[in-house]
């Protein structure tokens, strides 16, 4: 059966409302802006559909034999190393259900497929539900697989590019970044309440239970499974069923911010950015072909959906089976089942949309029996308490950058692998800084010292003088947080990782360690940004030195000589 039959006539379309954006489709209610908060806010649904290609005679979920066991089936996952953190809230309608033990193993697994994928140090909050109702009490209508409902914000188009440009982590990145316009096609950009955070903006959950947005909502997104349809917990998919763990994933990805706005609004997702019909030509419309590129339109990574059908931001999709099954195909079929890696299309999309992908082999995740999220005993809205006031980083002494470069620092093994980009604006909360040091020499996790509790580090740079031009100190231990309160630092398998979004004491927001213990697997990631980063005025003079000095007496450094860019707003080069 083809993708364009028997689909209902809700599926894939997403309704919003956004203060400050027009809505091209339906718009459901205005929702205020926060008080708290410096962007517009509003909210998406995505609705997941079905091929129809599926038996009469499936079993209901009930008597799937889906029981909570140790062994469950291998997924594609490469590791639960990364910083990003997921945390899920269980609705009753899960937690009441005969096979609640399943279903929550089966979305803790599909948690851990993007924590192993991701290494943004942020938490993404959203709330599961098995019902064959919307959050808001509508009925699902047939043929519906599952539905998120997810908070949006409108950014202005500037503010979101130069956070997106800084945001730099992977050649994907670099590549993308690359073929972004050279002005705004749209006043504003809508991502995801998530991937707004991933790329270092203000835009914290806001959503209730029952869909709605406000003060306190503690939802990023809400995914609903429909419990009406034959899905099967656990894997291989039995025949005429369809994969909940796929279907989940979809669902966790437009909460993440994947999604277009063609049709919908006057203004693009970030996803829209990347949209092709061919090398050197966009296409921003829901007619003629349009596919996923990185790099102008010279490679097709994956067809957009073209049918109304359909969310104009998921992947054509093929009759069932589907040769490529994706799991952001339109339309999904029975009988199949796949994940998000760090080669699909959804993990590239996710990457360039701001996500930091963790590139390379990691271990295998562990994928746990039981259930790790919070029961929700009834899933209507209800406030929460003020956040606790802000707590910054306990300061601790340093030997500080010095005037002049450190002799002996760690450099990388390959040339050209390690990025430097200083943007300098009028308006000095709009400063930034990047430095991914790639391919590094050999570093044990060991020499970062430990930064949770006693070392403290310093990211320095220097001119062809030399001279000490810029300095900001990374200070061990404390408590960070805007909404809410936790350390600063993290442990993670291979590393350590630092999230600041108060930016003190001088605009650092992100220092990411990762060890190597081969030369050229060492990585160290570093993002700054508004007043408080002490932005020396551009052009500058290269050579350039920028070091990443530790207290436990290790320092690593790249040198620029070639700068791609240098002028009165921007810096930005390779290493030697």
């Amino acid at each position: 059966m083809s993708d364009t039959e028997g689909a209902p006539n809700r599926m894939g379309h997403l309704f919003a409302q956004i203060v400050g954006a027009s809505a091209v489709g339906t718009i459901l209610m205005a929702a205020a802006p926060l008080s708290a908060q410096t962007f517009p806010l509003g909210s998406g649904e995505h609705v997941g559909s079905a091929s129809r290609d599926v038996r009469v005679d499936a079993a209901p979920e009930l008597y799937q034999g889906a029981t909570a066991a140790a062994t469950e089936a291998p997924l594609a996952g490469t590791g639960a190393s990364g910083a990003l953190v997921i945390t899920p809230t269980f609705d009753s309608s899960i937690t009441s259900d005969p096979n609640s033990a399943a279903i929550q193993v089966m979305i803790n697994n599909a948690i851990a497929i993007y924590e192993a994928r991701f290494n943004d140090p942020i938490t993404v909050s959203i709330l599961f539900r098995y019902l064959t109702t919307a959050p808001d009490g509508s009925a699902l209508p047939s043929g519906v697989l599952a539905t998120s409902t997810y908070v949006l914000y409108a950014i202005p188009w500037n503010t979101y590019i130069t956070d997106l440009n800084a945001d730099v982590t992977t050649t994907n990145d670099t590549t993308a970044n690359a073929s972004l316009p050279g002005g705004a096609l749209s006043t504003n950009i809508l991502p995801s309440s998530a991937d707004g955070r991933a790329v270092g903006l203000n835009t914290p959950p806001a959503m209730f239970a029952d869909g709605s947005v406000g003060v306190g909502g503690p939802y990023d997104g809400i995914v609903t499974l429909n419990s009406s349809q034959p899905f099967t917990f656990t894997r291989p998919p039995a025949a005429g069923m369809y994969d909940a763990l796929r279907t989940t994933e979809h669902e966790m990805d437009e909460v993440l911010g994947l999604g277009s706005g063609i049709n919908t609004f006057s203004d693009l997702r970030p996803q829209d950015l990347f949209s092709w019909s061919a090398p050197g030509t966009r296409n921003l419309a829901s007619s003629g072909s349009r596919y996923v590129s990185i790099n102008g339109g010279t490679t097709n990574i994956v067809d957009f959906n073209q049918n109304p059908n359909g969310d104009f931001g998921d992947w054509l999709s093929g009759s069932c089976p589907q040769g490529n099954p994706y799991v952001q195909n339109a339309f999904s079929c029975a009988n199949q089942a796949s994940d998000v890696t760090q080669t699909s299309p959804e993990g590239i999309n996710l990457d360039v949309i701001g996500y930091d992908l963790i590139i390379g082999p990691t271990p295998t995740p562990a994928l746990t029996p039981t259930a790790t999220g919070t029961s929700l005993a009834t899933p209507a809205p209800t406030l929460t308490e003020s956040p606790p006031s802000p707590l910054t980083p306990t300061p601790t002494p340093t030997p500080g950058c010095g005037d002049m470069p450190e002799a002996g620092c760690r450099t990388p093994a390959v040339p050209g692998k390690a990025t430097l980009a200083l943007k300098d604006n009028p308006d000095d909360a709009k400063d930034a800084l990047a430095w991914r040091w790639s391919k590094g020499a050999v570093t044990a996790k060991a020499e970062f010292g430990d930064p949770t509790t006693a070392t403290a580090y310093d990211l320095c740079i220097y001119d062809a003088t030399p001279a000490l031009i810029l300095s900001a100190s990374i200070p061990p231990g404390g408590l960070c947080g805007t909404l809410s309160v936790k350390p600063c630092w993290k442990a993670t398998r291979h590393g350590f990782v630092y999230a600041n979004k108060l930016l003190t004491p001088d605009g650092v927001q992100q220092l990411t360690l990762t060890e190597g213990l081969l030369d050229g697997k060492a990585k160290i990631t570093a993002k700054g940004k508004g007043v408080n980063l002490d932005m020396p005025p551009l052009p500058l003079t290269p050579p350039l030195r920028v070091q990443l000095k530790s207290t436990a007496g290790v320092c690593w450094e790249a040198t620029y000589n070639a700068p791609t860019k240098n002028d009165a707003g921007q810096f930005k080069a390779r290493s030697d």
